[in-house]
């Protein structure tokens, strides 16, 4: 039986890197679990700092917990779509076939104004289907609830005459508004204007850090 001898080099060559590639696995362990750790940390401080309640539109029974259904306009469906998500299994639909811009239909909730932040960050996961024109508008109340003034906070779909409608999949919206004097109560509003469908989920309106 014939035997070939391997170098006593390469033997040592291929325990050295054995026994690198162990160590790189190890040290790495540590460093997956941290980085693991401080994910989660982040995403409970996320949560922890937005204002919006149920945000990701999973709890309720007959409806959507904390949030409110606008007025009855011809050509709209309103849904709570509890087999769409983003992240979860719900999400709030706004459907519009009338070929019109107003009136406006949406979904709000209403969050008390804390601090004295004079910036709010709004942000949204966003589903639209041939949708002309969408917002994620912010409505500033005073103490009494009148309204002092509103902002855009993202827009969606079509901004020229000639831009093709909103049509994608699950895609992040977000933006920055000013908060004015005497606001004692801010409003989120999902909304649509023109025809078109589309999907929020994970909601968040938080002071900037």
């Amino acid at each position: 039986m014939n035997t070939t001898k391997v170098p006593a080099a390469i033997l040592v060559a291929a325990v050295v890197t054995a026994l690198w590639s162990y160590a790189v696995a190890v040290s790495a362990a540590p460093k997956a679990k941290v980085a693991e750790k401080e994910a989660q940390e982040d995403e409970a401080a996320d949560k922890a700092d937005n204002l919006v309640r149920n945000p990701g539109f999973e709890d309720g029974k007959d409806s959507p917990a904390e949030w409110e259904q606008g007025a009855d306009v011809e050509g709209v469906e309103y849904s709570w779509d509890k087999e769409s998500g983003q992240t979860g299994k719900a999400s709030l639909c706004l459907h519009k076939t009338a070929n019109r811009y107003f009136p406006i239909a949406q979904w709000s909730q209403v969050v008390e104004r804390k601090g004295e932040g004079k910036t709010l960050e709004l942000s949204a996961q966003v589903k639209a289907e041939k949708a002309a024109k969408a917002i994620i508008d912010v409505i500033f109340l005073d103490k009494d609830d009148e309204a002092i003034s509103h902002e855009w906070a993202a827009y969606i779909g079509a901004k020229g005459a000639k831009d093709p409608p909103a049509n994608h999949d699950w895609k992040k919206y977000q933006g920055k508004v000013k908060i004015p004097p005497k606001t004692a109560k801010i409003q989120v509003a999902l909304q649509i204007y023109g025809p078109g469908k589309v999907w929020f989920d994970e909601v968040r309106a938080a002071y900037p850090k």
